[in-house]
């Protein structure tokens, strides 16, 4: 098992509390970092061991990165285990995520705008505002991917 310096092992932690302040798993969080940095695939155990985590928390991790496209499962030749590795895609399913959080967001005001009714106008201007924000965010997402990816080349 790779030895953690403490700089490596403070980038682990505070990933795992962006996860935590934003409603995942702070487990969740530190295992994107190691698979982020780690230079070969890991399976469950090398997570369980490096990261401290247990098994349960590293399985559900792991199906929640996987389902979001920020990592992948891979094959080790003669390994029957599951490894891990960061998706080579990553960029393109955080827009796609975003997209689909930004469109959710956007029908939460529309419908908000439809429930308070007319006579309530300070809450239909922001909830109107919020619904343009969200809207204009989730159009340009793509762009920005494109340029990011134009930026790589």
């Amino acid at each position: 098992m790779p030895q953690v310096s403490p700089e490596v092992r403070r980038l682990i932690d505070r990933f795992g509390r962006f996860f935590g302040e934003v409603g995942a798993s702070r487990a969740t969080g530190r295992m994107l970092a190691w698979l982020l940095i780690a230079d070969e695939p890991q399976s469950l155990d090398d997570l369980v061991h490096v990261l401290h985590i247990s098994k349960a928390a590293a399985s559900q991790g792991t199906r929640v990165l996987e389902r979001t496209g920020f990592i992948e499962r891979v094959t080790v030749p003669g390994d029957r285990k599951a490894y891990y590795q960061a998706s080579p895609d990553m960029s393109s399913a955080i827009v796609q995520t975003s997209v689909i959080k930004m469109d959710e967001m956007a029908r939460l005001a529309d419908d908000g705008i439809r429930a308070v009714g007319e006579e309530n106008q300070t809450a239909r201007q922001r909830l109107a505002r919020m619904s343009r924000l969200y809207r204009h965010i989730r159009k340009r997402m793509p762009e920005i991917l494109r340029e990011i990816e134009t930026e790589e080349e």
